[in-house]
């Protein structure tokens, strides 16, 4: 099959005559074709596979919604998942205006984690990219100046929603964040802000005790401790 390009591919996302699935998410509702998103999405390619679930024969998915304060796990913010169908038609996902009411950052991460859930790999690397580049900045002058409230409550904010909508074992987007609390600029760690976003998060803080506890003592003294208290 002859690979369609950007224009063809907008040109469906506005035509809905020939679509063969329908997608709905609170009020929004998606007349989308199943040979577009499939090859963007896994997990639409297993939804849609005849005879394996109910998309495959009724040609219909309803995607639950996230509420307000809720996680990912639970269901979906609809803006974004029509952010993401815009993508898989060449619409480009960061210039959506369905998340122009969205900072930046906030959208980037919800990003993210939609398309890593909905198996969209290229939008999901697309989205890391963009905010390792943004959060490294903003760390990059957090260090060289004197502490700066908003920069400061801007990343706990966006670790917070990290750790909140990751799965535990996903540390592509914390990663740098603890590297640069316990290795680049340890001092931060008295910031009363940055005190204050680990509190709020426990798992963030169990992370930056592990790594503080492999700086101190190397993973081989703690497997010998260990096995001297198993014996």
């Amino acid at each position: 099959m002859k690979e369609l390009d950007n224009a063809t591919l907008q040109a469906l996302r506005k035509d809905s005559t020939f679509a063969d699935l329908t997608i709905v998410c609170g009020k929004s509702v998606h007349r989308v074709h199943k040979v577009v998103v499939c090859a963007a999405s896994e997990w639409f390619a297993k939804a849609c596979a005849p005879g394996r679930f109910a998309e495959g024969a009724e040609a219909k998915t309803v995607l639950p919604v996230r509420s307000k304060d809720g996680s990912y796990a639970e269901g979906d913010d609809p803006d974004v998942i029509c952010a993401m169908i815009d993508n898989y038609y060449g619409i480009d996902t960061f210039d959506s205006p369905s998340v122009r009411g969205l900072g930046t950052l906030s959208f980037y991460t919800r990003i993210y984690v939609t398309a890593d859930k909905y198996g969209d790999k290229d939008l999901a690397a697309k989205a890391r990219t963009a905010i390792i580049s943004i959060t490294r900045r903003s760390m990059e002058r957090m260090t060289a100046g004197p502490p700066n409230v908003v920069q400061a409550l801007w990343l706990g904010s966006w670790i917070g929603e990290v750790y909140r909508n990751t799965a535990g074992w996903d540390m592509t987007l914390k990663q740098d964040y603890l590297n640069w609390l316990t290795k680049d600029e340890p001092q931060m760690l008295e910031n009363s802000y940055v005190v204050e976003t680990i509190k709020m998060n426990p798992e963030l803080a169990m992370d930056i005790i592990t790594l503080l506890r492999n700086k101190a003592f190397p993973v081989n003294v703690v497997q010998a401790a260990r096995l001297e208290a198993e014996t």
